[in-house]
């Protein structure tokens, strides 16, 4: 079973010599004996940690979902050149020769051809914004209007050098937009929807998140995923996210995957959740009112606000900071609150893979209405002193 490959090299305790590096799993605090992992709709990501203290993410697609070789390596190496998207630029693809014989370190003929086009990337800095979300939500973190201003700013600078590649990233939600607290750096990761003129779509591409995915990617039930495979895909994602680092607070709505827009009303371009959503904005931030509301009835990804509209306007808001304060500075955050509860990992489940392109064009589904269920995970695998509640399918 493919499964016992890297149960047995858990079970060794040794490091392997892979792609350079001397690496081992992560046993689960909670079920003994088990790699750590998150399971998602594409693929299971493990976590390892490496003998240099640094630590890494092993991506294994699942059976029928493995993206082509050529695809996954071109896409790395049109993307900018920025740390922003260093889970893309800097991973590697595996094959068996990457796990060398090294006297010491685990080896086994079966771990090498498991590893074959599997994805090993560093893991980036920071938490994702569900996470970061659920703290903001639930009362147990505030942001001052400096940090959510930087934030905003950060994220579109991210897009805009995308476009400037003419690239774009196709799944820009929650669970895939990381932030280092201290710096308010943010980073991408997840590139393996990865759109660039010159790339072909892969048949096993991503169609986005549930909350993040517009009006004009659907045709009554039916999602067409040819519509998201274009220049400017990205730009309602932005506004989204945006909104949200500028709108969530305390009791904020929780939806699908950690966001606050529900799916159905982003497809009616209406609803209580996004009048309630404008009305705070209205109240609070008045300057993107009108972003939010060209986004929320645009009709492609050309006519919603660019990066740049979205520059101007956060430019343009009375007292933005040249830099925010460090959030551990904020006197109602507890000293050891980024020690103990940051740092998660926790990708944003796609919203639904994309048919058999060589068979259909398009795929029916019915609009989930419900939101993500609560379970029990381990706790940061780089900090034993904190559990956490975190989403997952």
């Amino acid at each position: 079973m493919p499964a016992e490959v890297i149960d047995k090299w858990l079970e060794s305790g040794r490091y392997a010599q892979v792609n350079g590096a001397r690496l081992r799993p992560i046993e689960h605090n909670i079920f003994k004996g088990t790699p750590l992992s998150i399971q998602r709709g594409q693929a299971e990501a493990f976590c390892l940690n490496c003998d240099n203290g640094e630590n890494y993410i092993l991506k294994k697609f699942h059976k029928g979902k493995r993206l082509d070789y050529n695809y996954l390596v071109s896409a790395g190496s049109l993307l900018p050149k920025d740390a922003g998207f260093i889970a893309g630029t800097e991973r590697r693809i595996l094959s068996p020769k990457t796990l060398i014989m090294t006297p010491g370190c685990y080896y086994r003929q079966d771990l090498a051809a498991w590893l074959d086009e599997t994805i090993l990337m560093l893991r980036v800095a920071g938490i994702d914004w569900a996470t970061l979300a659920d703290e903001i939500r639930q009362g147990r973190l505030q942001l001052h209007r400096e940090h959510r201003i930087e934030l905003a700013r950060n994220l579109t600078s991210l897009i805009r050098a995308l476009e400037k590649h003419n690239c774009c990233h196709r799944d820009i939600s929650s669970g895939n937009v990381f932030i280092e607290t201290k710096s308010w750096n943010i980073y991408l990761i997840d590139f393996d929807s990865l759109y660039h003129p010159s790339l072909s779509m892969p048949e096993a591409t991503t169609c986005g998140t549930i909350g993040y995915t517009p009006s004009f990617a659907w045709k009554s039930n039916t999602l067409n995923v040819r519509r998201t495979w274009c220049p400017y895909a990205d730009r309602y994602a932005l506004t989204i996210i945006n909104v949200e680092f500028l709108a969530l607070n305390k009791g904020a709505p929780l939806t699908a995957e950690g966001g606050m827009f529900e799916q159905h009303e982003l497809r009616a371009r209406s609803g209580k959740g996004i009048y309630m959503i404008k009305k705070l904005l209205q109240k609070e931030w008045q300057e993107v009112v009108s972003l939010f509301e060209a986004t929320i009835n645009s009709r492609n990804f050309a006519s919603c606000p660019s990066p740049e509209d979205w520059q101007d306007v956060l430019e343009s808001i009375p007292g933005a900071p040249v830099r925010p304060p460090r959030l551990e500075q904020l006197e109602n955050i507890p000293q050891d609150y980024f020690k103990n509860a940051l740092s998660k990992l926790r990708p944003a489940a796609p919203l639904w893979p994309a048919p058999n392109l060589s068979s259909m064009p398009t795929i029916d589904f019915q609009i989930p209405q419900t939101n993500s269920e609560y379970v029990s995970l381990p706790p940061d695998p780089w900090n034993n002193e904190k559990n956490s509640m975190e989403r997952f399918e």
